[in-house]
């Protein structure tokens, strides 16, 4: 949003934003089906048709919220909930099978070996990813096989002969928000929202911009996540709930595109396999590898980034604490005094609150 003389916002100019507060005083009034067949979605589609655009008012009556059961998995002795394709919980889940083979601390977290292996296991899976999953409603994605025994095997294998893993690059997304609760009574909601990148798009007098989430669909006919009438893309959100022994120890996720699968898995083995505390967990240095090349942050020091150049890794500096590598917000409780502690990820505006 600009100012209408095109000026930019400044930080602790307020804001005003009518016409949304008017649409959400509306829904509360009306309920939810008035953005589907009542007046909201009259106005969005005469809106929407008015411009050549392909959502139609029927599109809006015909869409259903689709409840699904989690993904579940283990992970060193704990069990993991995380969200089923076409979420990324399935990618999340192959690269810590992967990594569960190895002792991850004795590597020494971001050290050149370290990182080598874990960017090799994100690129296994990530191969997998784009190639296999799709909307579940649309294509019969091998859950199982690709969770196996025998699969995991093949891609540590694969990891660990170095030999060159080749996924596709896609783009991150740019407006997506997470939100962890967990209340005193043990009940705990992980919840990832997402606008895409944003389309831009504001119809007069609404106050909120549509999605542009299909340009994270494959536009070629043929692939798991090829767009079709009423079909989901595959997303990067991966909201994960950890429990042990039946009661929940941790929660996380984060905005961030794809990235965010890269994100929740660092903060999560930092939390697990190396004993950070949530706010070291989500704060230390990441990186990702979904293709050939390896975005490192500056912080992890020029000597590990030119060893892992060496070993093939086309390496990217990107800057310190880069809101781009995912911004991950955790809750995890103490294993000693049961208090729970949240992090909140520094490289953008998230906070830890207490209520």
């Amino acid at each position: 949003y600009i100012k209408p003389n095109g000026e930019t916002w400044r930080p602790g100019e307020r804001l005003r934003n009518p016409d949304y507060a008017r649409v959400l005083r509306r829904l509360a009034e009306a309920g939810p089906e008035d953005f589907y067949t009542g007046e909201l979605a009259k106005r969005m589609a005469e809106d929407l048709e008015a411009n050549g655009a392909f959502v139609t008012a029927e599109d809006l009556a015909s869409y259903r919220v689709r409840v699904l059961e989690p993904l579940w998995f283990s992970y060193r002795g704990y069990e993991l909930a995380t969200n089923p394709p076409a979420g990324g919980g399935i990618c999340l889940a192959e690269i810590l099978k992967i990594l569960e083979r190895e002792d991850l601390a004795s590597l020494g977290l971001n050290s050149v070996e370290y990182i080598d292996f874990v960017a090799r296991a994100m690129q296994a899976a990530f191969a997998d990813w784009y190639g296999k999953v799709g909307d579940p409603a649309f294509v019969d994605v091998p859950v199982d096989r690709l969770l196996s025994d025998d699969h995991i095997r093949v891609l540590y294998d694969l990891v660990r002969s170095g030999v060159p893993i080749v996924v596709p690059r896609r783009v991150a997304e740019q407006g997506t928000t997470h939100v962890t609760v967990i209340d005193r009574a043990g009940n705990v909601a992980s919840i990832t929202h997402s606008l895409g990148s944003s389309s831009g798009v504001v119809t007069p007098g609404l106050g909120f911009t549509y999605n542009n989430c299909m340009n994270a669909a494959d536009p070629i006919p043929g692939s798991p996540n090829s767009i079709a009438p009423g079909k989901a893309r595959i997303t990067g959100m991966c909201p994960t709930i950890g429990l042990k022994r039946g009661e929940v120890v941790f929660a996380l996720g984060a905005p961030g595109g794809t990235r965010i699968i890269t994100g929740v898995l660092q903060a999560l083995i930092n939390l697990v396999d190396h004993g950070l505390t949530p706010v070291e967990a989500v704060s230390a240095p990441r990186f990702d590898s979904q293709s050939e090349y390896l975005d490192c942050e500056a912080r992890i020091p020029s000597w590990v980034r030119a060893a892992l150049a060496e070993r093939g890794f086309k390496v990217v500096e990107n800057p310190s604490l880069y809101g781009n590598f995912a911004r991950v917000q955790l809750i995890a409780r103490d294993p000693l005094t049961g208090q729970l502690r949240g992090g909140a990820d520094p490289r953008s505006g998230g906070v830890v609150l207490e209520v």
